[in-house]
């Protein structure tokens, strides 16, 4: 092998100490951050591929809808008498 050493290491005389800049990292933390969830909320409804209502399952399926039924759920208010 032909390594040889051209200048050895020597540690500095006066260190300086490395301070994190506080301010840049939070913003460019959340610039990050938004960015993400922008893109993340974007990605997920470009994947969204439910069809919702019944001009979108007519257009898919290119049939005509007959009927519909109504959504039930726990949304609906009770009243006690």
């Amino acid at each position: 092998m032909n390594i040889q050493i051209i200048y050895p290491a020597t540690a500095p005389t006066h260190p300086v100490a490395v301070k994190p800049n506080k301010k840049l990292n939070v913003a460019i933390a959340f610039i990050l951050g938004l960015m993400i969830s922008v893109g993340l909320a974007f990605l997920r409804e470009y994947l969204d591929m439910r069809l919702r209502n019944e001009e979108e399952i007519q257009n898919y399926l290119k049939l005509p809808v007959l009927g519909t039924v109504i959504e039930y759920g726990t949304n609906l208010k009770h009243s006690d008498s």
